[in-house]
């Protein structure tokens, strides 16, 4: 993550695109639920998800918030010294 990047969170990056849900989950091929569930932190993308959200809102992965750093190891298995808070 660049140290001392804005980060935006999944919902903030929909609206912005004056996008729905139902739009995202469209475009992702992944049911509402599944894009309810990623903006409200209960569960997150995967890396090639990951990939198609950046693609969809053109900002870059890293930037976007996915939850706490916590979270994001157990499902990326991050090295927690690596990150940069």
């Amino acid at each position: 993550m660049i140290k001392n990047a804005p980060t935006f969170t999944l919902k903030a990056c929909r609206v912005n695109k004056n996008l729905t849900i139902a739009q995202v989950s469209k475009f992702m091929g992944v049911s509402e639920k599944t894009v309810w569930n990623w903006e409200n932190y209960n569960t997150i993308p995967n890396g090639s998800e990951l990939r198609r959200l950046s693609e969809l809102f053109g900002i870059k992965e890293d930037l976007i918030f996915l939850g706490d750093k916590f979270a994001l190891s157990k499902h990326f298995e991050l090295d927690m010294h690596s990150l940069q808070v």
